[in-house]
């Protein structure tokens, strides 16, 4: 009972104050509510959703780009393990391992094994050098001008112990990384990558005859021209297994620090192929990666977060404008309105109430 006498009598107050209330004031309240503010909530809606579209937009973009630069790469790292392949074109090494059994540097006393290794090396360009690795550790070697014959002696005596676990492993896949300790001299020529498969004789119960080792520099990557496609304010990296620096777009005015271990750690946490927000003492960043089944290298690009929402930020001062303008355009018509409707109406009332009055003085005279 008592909430329904309340609500009596708060319907009677508002019919009241309905009442009360002037005509001008009224077509005022019917233009906030019937123009006004669903004209806010549309344009609200409508923001969130082009804001999100032009952001997912942005989104498809980056990773259809590095999608694109990663199958690019895969395809040349093919490529370079076809050139390994092409090993198996010299039958009189396959011919020298069915008859000796295990092959080993020593026997290549008239450099047979070394001429096969330079046709090798030199069936693509930017080869730094070709070697072959035999089961007791020996080593034959046939190097070009790309890079240093120590450095490379020297590098295959460090990965001595991986290359003799992974030439006895059964599988067959090619295993590529960064070479950091090979250098030839400053600038994009001193990077080289490594590319190591098994060899084995495949016409002689697939015997072992050693791991190819094919180091190649990252000058090769110039031919890659989705790599060369990247703005300068934002940095695309290529990562190896280990993750090792393989490659990475020298022209960036972003510094290599952001290759921190708090961003690898996210790699290994987020998922990929998704724009990714990434923060440290230099900014705000948005980033994806990309791991190839092929190489297992990680492909990432890092780029400023103004850069992803410029877009929202220019569709955002555009749209403010112009519903800026549409405030002003109700304002207007509710101006215009009083002017030619309200303030007429208020005038007939005025003078129809003079009427009365007139009226009724004419009818006391009488």
């Amino acid at each position: 009972m008592r909430k329904n006498q309340a609500g009596k009598l708060l319907l009677e107050r508002l019919i009241q104050k309905e009442k009360n209330t002037p005509l001008n004031g009224k077509v005022a309240i019917i233009i906030i509510f019937i123009v006004l503010l669903p004209l806010a909530l549309i344009s609200g809606v409508l923001f969130s959703v082009i804001q999100k579209n032009t952001i997912e937009s942005e989104e498809y973009f980056r990773i259809t780009s590095l999608t694109n630069v990663k199958d690019n790469v895969d395809s040349l790292l093919r490529d370079y393990e076809q050139s390994i392949d092409t090993i198996y074109n010299y039958p009189e090494l396959l011919k020298m391992s069915s008859q000796e059994g295990v092959l080993s540097a020593s026997m290549d006393e008239d450099n047979r094994i070394q001429m096969i290794l330079a046709r090798v090396r030199a069936s693509r360009g930017y080869v730094g050098a070709f070697s072959l690795i035999f089961p007791d550790q020996s080593s034959l070697v046939s190097i070009s001008g790309y890079g240093n014959f120590e450095e490379f002696i020297r590098e295959n005596e460090r990965q001595m112990v991986d290359f003799v676990e992974e030439m006895n492993t059964p599988k067959q896949s090619i295993v590529w990384e960064a070479n950091p300790n090979i250098r030839k001299s400053q600038g994009k020529a001193a990077y080289f990558i490594s590319g190591r498969k098994a060899i084995r004789n495949i016409y002689h119960q697939n015997d072992l005859i050693g791991l190819g080792v094919m180091h190649v520099s990252t000058l090769s990557f110039e031919d890659v021209t989705s790599l060369h496609q990247n703005n300068t304010q934002e940095m695309l990296a290529i990562l190896d297994g280990s993750s090792q620096l393989v490659w990475y777009n020298q022209e960036t005015e972003l510094d290599l620090s952001l290759l921190d271990s708090k961003l690898l750690s996210g790699l290994q946490e987020n998922e990929p192929m998704k724009l990714l927000e990434y923060e440290d003492h230099t900014g705000s960043y948005c980033y994806l990666y990309e791991t190839s089944e092929y190489s297992d290298w990680v492909f990432v690009n890092i780029i400023p977060k103004d850069m992803i929402y410029t877009q929202v930020t220019v569709f955002k001062i555009y749209f403010g404008i112009v519903v800026f303008f549409l405030c002003l355009f109700a304002l207007f018509c509710g101006i215009m309105i009083n002017r030619q409707m309200v303030r007429p109406i208020q005038a007939m009332i005025v003078v129809m109430d003079h009427i009365d009055e007139l009226d009724k003085i004419g009818q006391q005279l009488s």
